[in-house]
This record gives structure tokens, C-alpha cells and sequence, in this order.
């Protein structure tokens, strides 16, 4: 069971490269500087749409409450 989870959302989809980049570079460091087992560790990539994102959801309501 992972006690350490990172989660990375971006709108742009993962190349797998990417992926592969991020996983060793995050993993490195948090086993260094967290003393985290790599058993321990759970990565999670997820790609948002950019209409879903926090950025365009805001804009949404703040146009709305200009029209209100």
C-alpha cells in the first residue's frame, strides 16, 4: 500500500517519455530527501481537458457574475 502519492494533472497530454522523465526524477528525490521506499510511492498522471481545468471554470463564473 503507497503511503506517498503524487498526483500530476496538466491540460497537455503525457508524451510517455515524459512520463518516463518525471517518474525517475520525482522518485529519486523523494526517496532522498523523504527517506520514502519506492514500494511506497504511488505516481498518478491525468490529463484535464483545458475546459475542465481550474483556469477556464473560474473565468466561467467570473463572466457570470459580471452578467449578473
Amino acid at each position: 500500500m503507497p503511503m506517498f502519492e503524487v498526483l500530476y494533472v496538466r491540460e497537455e497530454p503525457f508524451q510517455h517519455e515524459q512520463k518516463r522523465a518525471f517518474t525517475r526524477e520525482a522518485v529519486a528525490i523523494i526517496q532522498d530527501v523523504l527517506k520514502v521506499r519506492r514500494e511506497q510511492i504511488r505516481l498518478v498522471f491525468e490529463h484535464v481537458a483545458s475546459e475542465n481545468g481550474h483556469v477556464a471554470l473560474l473565468r466561467e463564473e467570473d463572466e457570470a457574475a459580471k452578467h449578473a
